[in-house]
């Protein structure tokens, strides 16, 4: 398995229960920044934000 470099892709799934429950969108928007500004590239699922 190769090690993650700058540039590289993270993808965000769907949780397996609401992200709601997890504090919303904007809460998970400090580790976003976060990996951001470590070099990475990151997106999210198209049902992210979907509820169970």
């Amino acid at each position: 398995m190769k090690k993650l470099s700058p540039n590289s892709h993270i993808r965000v799934l769907s949780p397996s229960d609401s992200i709601a429950r997890l504090g919303g969108f904007e809460a998970n928007l400090s580790a976003k920044e976060t990996l951001e500004n470590l070099g990475f590239r990151v997106s999210f699922s198209e049902h992210y934000l979907d509820r169970i």
